[in-house]
């Protein structure tokens, strides 16, 4: 009836047409000049404002019809949700992106159930929780997200049966030297790895790590460095490290290398190499079994 209704006023305005989705219609007319244009949205709605039966909005130059409590997006994930979290296991994490008005009630299901709404450019709902101004960010954006999400169960993972050994059973030097260009970082992992028994000598350039090995060479047993230093300093202090102090322990960081990268370091080099983020859990880890093994 809707779509009888509408061919004439179709006809009226050539360049618009309808197409049939799921549950719904969206009659395009983003083919029109402003003008008529803005008088087609002015016909289109009085003639829908005649069936009380279905709601409709203007989507960019799209008039996106539906019938009252019928199908949208939101939904279309609340769906898919029920059927992902049937189980008593882990539930499913809705994350939504969308670009427009159309991705409102997607974007709120996503949120009330302990979600993340991403919106993409300039007319997105305001329920998004982040907001991206090109297609081409979301992608590391998510990788973003990912790191993220992989630091925060690693920090929170359930300790293994087998303990880690204590930092007094295996005699190791307690502190920590840490070569890193952010701050941020610096006051988080000495703070991380502080609490797991070490001592963190922060420094935010070659100069100073070189000043903090030469005052407390006695108690330093690992160095934890930056690679992405300006001007190379990373893989120097590591050069130097190697040739003036063999003993000392020696781990990288870095971050922005795809797996690619990092599996050819690491296939290279014998030095472990933690990709940002990273859970102070995961150092932790790998300091106690260097020094369980010297």
């Amino acid at each position: 009836e809707l779509q009888d209704d509408f061919i004439d006023l179709l006809t009226m305005y050539p360049g618009t047409w309808i197409e049939q989705k799921y549950g719904s219609l969206a009659i395009h007319f983003r083919g029109l000049p402003a003008l008529a244009a803005a008088n087609f949205r002015l016909d289109a709605t009085q003639r829908l404002s005649g069936f009380d039966e279905l709601k409709f909005r203007f989507v960019t130059q799209t008039i996106e019809i539906a019938p009252v409590g019928g199908w949208d997006r939101g939904t279309a994930v609340r769906a898919i949700l029920d059927h992902h979290n049937t189980g008593s296991g882990n539930q499913a994490i809705p994350i939504y992106c969308g670009d427009a008005e159309n991705d409102r009630e997607g974007m709120a299901v996503a949120n009330s159930n302990g979600g993340l709404a991403i919106g993409i450019g300039a007319e997105v709902p305001y329920v998004a929780h982040s907001y991206l101004n090109h297609p081409d960010e979301l992608a590391h954006h998510l990788e973003h997200l990912i790191g993220r999400l992989d630091a925060t169960a690693a920090r929170t993972q359930v300790a293994p049966v087998t303990a880690e050994p204590t930092i007094d059973a295996v005699g190791a030097k307690r502190g920590v030297m840490l070569l890193d260009r952010d701050p941020a970082f610096r006051a988080t992992m000495g703070r991380e790895l502080g609490q797991r028994g070490w001592t963190i000598w922060p420094a935010d350039s070659i100069e100073n790590a070189r000043q903090t090995m030469h005052h407390h060479e006695d108690s330093i047993g690992a160095a934890i460095v930056d690679l992405q230093l300006p001007g190379l300093q990373g893989a120097r202090a590591l050069n130097e490290l190697a040739k003036s102090q063999p003993s000392v322990f020696r781990c990288a960081t870095t971050d922005n290398v795809d797996e690619h990268a990092l599996a050819a370091f690491r296939k290279l080099n014998r030095m472990p190499l933690f990709a940002k983020p990273v859970a102070g859990s995961e150092i932790d880890h790998v300091l106690r079994q260097h020094a369980s093994k010297s």
